[in-house]
């Protein structure tokens, strides 16, 4: 499966291969080791990091788990997007500049990427609905994090390849 996230004037956010680990009509899990080779909007490079990331039909963001190449836990990080949408051979969805950014044992959640936004609602003429959706989601999304349950703790940071995913109440 290709992962091809764009930015609102469809220009590429990222893209690379990607393996399925879990999916449901509204959800969907995605892996990708350390080392993946990718192209995105800061060039081709390969991936520093091993990425589990899930994927909402019915969400305005998207949440990615990484660790280092040793496997030693880094972040939650959390992108607000559109609504994802997915078929057999790729996964996409619209990055909306807002990021959020748990590092792990920790908990501090930083708002990432505001100058961004606040850029590219300007240059792209971002309607003002979905300016106040990013801000809502933002919200909700950091206020869910600072709880650390569920998806939002630290012990998914236990998951590897091969090993199903703990319940976390997906869809």
């Amino acid at each position: 499966m290709i992962h091809h996230t764009t930015k609102f004037n469809s220009d590429i956010h990222y893209r690379f291969e990607t393996e399925i680990i879990y999916e449901s009509d509204s959800t969907l899990v995605v892996y990708t080791p350390s080392d993946t080779p990718l192209k995105s909007y800061r060039g081709a490079f390969n991936t520093h990091t091993h990425i589990l990331m899930f994927y909402f039909r019915d969400r305005y963001h998207n949440i990615h788990i990484h660790w280092n190449p040793d496997w030693t836990p880094r972040m939650h990080y959390v992108n607000i997007a559109s609504k994802a949408d997915w078929d057999s051979e790729r996964v996409s969805a619209i990055d909306l500049d807002l990021d959020l950014i748990r590092f792990y044992n920790s908990d501090e959640i930083i708002l990432d990427d505001e100058d961004e936004f606040e850029e590219n609602s300007s240059r792209y003429s971002y309607p003002a609905d979905l300016i106040e959706r990013c801000r809502d989601e933002a919200r909700i999304i950091r206020k869910d994090m600072s709880s650390r349950k569920g998806i939002w703790s630290d012990d998914i940071f236990s998951w590897r390849p091969g090993v199903s995913l703990p319940e976390y109440n997906l869809p």
